[in-house]
């Protein structure tokens, strides 16, 4: 087990050391970085202009009908608060007439005794 464990050890040690010398044994290695350096920022532009041009009216457009359904929401719930104090204002009503038909029909009871 502690023969295993070395060897571990050991492979890390050779696998950092090749790593870097193959970078210096390449020639070609700053031509493939700067490649890849053009491919990331062709690639950025291009993410950048999707967000400009596509995703961005998107969000813009989501803000605005969000804002207008706020402004829709806020004058329904007026409308149903106003509605609410009109049947309560109709349901007074309906009750002070039947207070008042009730004690008519009493009026009218007492005249015919």
């Amino acid at each position: 087990m502690k023969k295993i464990f070395i060897f571990f050890i050991f492979m890390e040690y050779i696998y950092a050391f090749t790593i870097p010398c193959s970078y210096v044994s390449d020639t070609n290695s700053s031509t493939k970085h700067e490649n890849i350096r053009d491919f990331i920022e062709d690639e950025n532009t291009d993410i950048r202009n999707y967000w400009k041009d596509t995703i961005s009216p998107i969000v813009e457009n989501i803000k605005e009908e969000s804002n207008k359904r706020e402004e829709k929401m806020k004058k329904l719930k007026a409308i149903e608060t106003e509605r609410l104090v009109i049947a309560k204002k109709i349901e007074f009503l309906l009750k002070q007439e039947n207070e008042l038909l009730g004690n008519f029909i009493n009026i009218e009871s007492e005249r015919e005794r």
